[in-house]
């Protein structure tokens, strides 16, 4: 299940400065996709990055790399402090209706790069189920 949302109050030129300096991830071929990943815990209104943890996903939810321990760097703080990405945080917790308390998500920046010449495939492992 989705949703379609539009979100016009949102400036992207500052979510857009913070996809420019992503890592290459070194585990899928091409060098097309960048990434970033983080663990929060969400406090209230607070957004708290925890330490950094390797990403593994059981290889019933991500058939290309599950069972495979990645390891990408933090999202920057100063993408994390964003009003932007808090909105965008916030308003994923309000649609799925979560307990503001204390909760724990994963956070995933990722930017495809593709050309005339040059597919990106933002998803080649196939649809996810985590």
């Amino acid at each position: 299940m989705y949703i379609l949302e539009n979100f016009n109050s949102l400036n992207i030129d500052k979510l857009r400065n913070h996809f420019t300096d992503l890592p290459v991830d070194i585990y899928l071929p091409g060098n097309y996709r960048y990434r970033r990943f983080s663990r929060l815990e969400i406090l209230s209104s607070q957004i708290i990055k925890l330490p950094n943890k390797p990403l593994l996903q059981e290889k019933t939810d991500n058939l290309l790399f599950g069972g495979m321990t990645r390891c990408y760097q933090d999202l920057n703080n100063s993408f994390l402090e964003l009003d932007e990405f808090k909105y965008l945080v916030f308003k994923f917790i309000d649609y799925c209706n979560f307990d503001v308390r204390n909760i724990k998500l994963e956070a995933h920046q990722i930017r495809i790069v593709c050309s005339d010449t040059k597919s990106g495939k933002p998803c080649p492992e196939g649809v996810h189920k985590d």
